[in-house]
């Protein structure tokens, strides 16, 4: 399990046939972390709301740090997620 700021809690686990289960507490619980070998941040960035009111959609977009460090495994996972495009949004050159 992991703990969120909304004091609610949120798993993801993977069924045997590939698909995935999320459960959590409330609606809007945000950050939810999938487990993965290579990088220790990759969470689905659905939960937030958005500034008109609605809701960004669970397993629509996700955030991670250091995609370059993932195994084969991972790589299988975000395929069984849908992944299909990444956005590099960091900086060239940090402050």
């Amino acid at each position: 399990m992991t703990r969120f700021k909304t004091s609610t809690y949120a798993v993801v686990a993977e069924n045997a046939d590939g698909t995935f289960t999320v459960s959590w507490s409330a609606r809007g619980t945000h950050g939810v972390r999938i487990k993965l070998q290579g990088t220790v941040d990759f969470r689905d960035a659905g939960g937030y709301r958005t500034a008109d009111g609605h809701w960004v959609e669970m397993g629509e977009i996700y955030r991670s740090d250091a995609l370059n460090l993932l195994t084969a495994d991972d790589l299988a996972k975000l395929k069984r997620l849908g992944v299909r495009t990444v956005f590099d949004l960091r900086r060239h050159r940090r402050p």
